[in-house]
Order: structure tokens, then C-alpha cells, then sequence
């Protein structure tokens, strides 16, 4: 019965994203010249003091934990009648918005951002007292055709 009840979960969700690993390419970038420097300094043989190594591997660990735990924080889903924002990691607190409910859309994005096509969208309840923003989302433009499509359906009777 369980796995009936995930696959009708799975069937719901029409897209489900989280930050982008692009958010992180300055340090990912940080992780691969410390990497290339201890390899050139083993490379030429000048002596490389053991507590540097040890230094270097533990930055790399806990920057790519640290990464994937600040991804994984925020999820954000769009299914069937609404769009779910949950946040947390052990505990979770989910927030769900009816299409029905949500005035405007905007995507947000810099320069930089609109070269590795991922960026924020803002999402405006009709109370206009809460705005939820998806934050660093791979192809937002893509995100909101999404939402609006589904928007669209429910306002025209599905």
C-alpha cells in the first residue's frame, strides 16, 4: 500500500527544485586551486607540511557538506492546485500557496546569473502581506511557465 500511496506522491508533484550548485561555483572554484596548488607543490618535490594537507581535506569536506546541507534547506514543489515551499533540514516547515491565491510572478536575475541560467523568482499572494521568494533556482523563466500553465488551467476550469 505504501508504495501505491509514494507513486500517486510522485504523480502529483509536477516539478520539484532546490538552490542551484551554481550559486557555489566560487567555491567549488576555491576547492580545485587548492586542490591543483598541493598537487603542483608535490609535483616540483618542495616539501608541503603534512598540517597543510590535512588543512586543505578538511576545507574540502565541510565546504561540500556545507553546500549540499544549504541546498537541501529550502525545497520548493509545484503540483497539481499549489506551490509548496518547505524549509528545514530535521525539522520541516512547509508553506502552501493554491494557485488560485497568487497575484504576481517575477524572476529575478543579474548578469551573472542570466550567463548560467539560474535566478530567483518572487511569488505574490493576493493579500499582499506575504511574498515568498524561491531563491537561486536553476532556469526560473522555466519554473514560472510552469506555475502560470497551471494558473491559467485552474482559472480557466481546468
Amino acid at each position: 500500500m505504501k508504495s501505491k500511496r509514494k507513486e500517486a506522491l510522485k504523480k502529483r508533484v509536477l516539478i520539484k527544485t532546490t538552490n542551484s550548485r551554481k550559486v557555489y561555483l566560487f567555491i567549488y572554484l576555491m576547492i580545485i586551486i587548492l586542490i591543483g596548488v598541493i598537487i603542483y607543490i608535490k609535483a616540483t618535490g618542495r616539501p608541503l607540511n603534512s598540517y597543510a594537507i590535512k588543512l586543505v581535506i578538511g576545507f574540502v569536506i565541510a565546504s561540500v557538506i556545507a553546500t549540499e546541507l544549504h541546498r537541501r534547506y529550502n525545497t520548493y514543489e509545484v503540483d497539481e492546485g499549489s506551490l509548496v515551499h518547505t524549509m528545514g533540514i530535521l525539522t520541516k516547515r512547509s508553506r502552501k500557496m493554491d494557485f488560485s491565491a497568487i497575484s504576481d510572478l517575477y524572476v529575478i536575475q543579474t548578469l551573472w546569473q542570466r550567463m548560467l541560467s539560474y535566478g530567483s523568482v518572487e511569488v505574490r499572494l493576493f493579500s499582499g502581506e506575504n511574498t515568498t521568494h524561491i531563491k537561486n533556482i536553476n532556469n526560473p523563466s522555466t519554473f514560472v511557465d510552469i506555475v502560470l500553465s497551471k494558473i491559467n488551467r485552474e482559472i480557466g476550469g481546468k
